[in-house]
C-alpha cells in the first residue's frame, strides 16, 4: 500500500494533506494484495486450525476466506475504477485497464471456488495466485503508464 504513496512522494513532495490519487491507489493496491493473499492461505487452512493459529481460513473457513477475498478485490477494482474521477491524466484507457482487471481477478476466482463436483485444488491456486495477478499488475502498470503519455504527448509539444 505505501508504494503509491512513497512514489508520489518522490515525483511530488508533497504527502500532508494525503493526496487523493495516491491513496485511492494505495488503498486498491492493499485490497488487491489482501485478497490474493486469502487466496493462497487457504492451503494452509487444515494446517493452521490443527497448530491453534488463528489465521483467516484456519479460523472462519475457506468458504469464508474465498468470499472475503472477492469483496476484497470487488473493493479494489472499484478504488482503481474511481482513479480516472480524481486524477486527470487516467483516461478512458486507463478505464478499459481496470475492466480488463476486473475480468482477470473473476477469472481468478472461478479457478479457485471450490464447489460441489470440485474441491480446493492446489495447482489452481498456484496458477490463480502466480500468473493471473502478473497480468494484473503489470497490464494495469502498463495501461497506466501509456494513459499517461498519451495524455502528455497532448499537452506537451513533442
Amino acid at each position: 500500500m505505501l508504494a503509491p504513496l512513497a512514489a508520489w512522494v518522490v515525483v511530488r513532495p508533497v504527502l500532508i494533506p494525503i493526496p487523493t490519487p495516491p491513496l485511492l491507489l494505495g488503498l486498491a493496491v492493499l485490497f488487491w494484495t489482501a485478497g490474493f493473499d486469502l487466496i493462497y492461505a487457504t492451503q494452509d487452512a487444515e494446517c493452521d486450525r490443527k497448530q491453534g493459529l488463528y489465521s483467516i481460513p484456519g479460523r472462519y473457513g475457506i468458504k469464508a476466506t474465498f468470499r472475503l477475498s472477492l469483496a476484497c478485490h470487488i473493493m479494489a477494482v472499484v478504488l482503481w475504477g474511481s482513479l480516472p474521477f480524481f486524477y486527470e491524466p487516467f483516461g478512458i484507457l486507463f478505464g478499459i485497464g481496470v475492466g480488463l482487471v476486473a475480468v482477470v481477478l473473476a477469472i481468478e476466482h472461478t479457478l479457485v471456488l471450490p464447489r460441489r463436483d470440485r474441491p480446493v485444488d492446489l495447482q489452481r491456486i498456484n496458477i490463480a495466485f502466480f500468473q493471473l495477478n502478473v497480468l494484473v499488475s503489470l497490464g494495469l502498470a502498463v495501461v497506466g503508464v501509456l494513459d499517461l503519455w498519451l495524455s502528455l504527448k497532448s499537452v506537451l509539444p513533442i
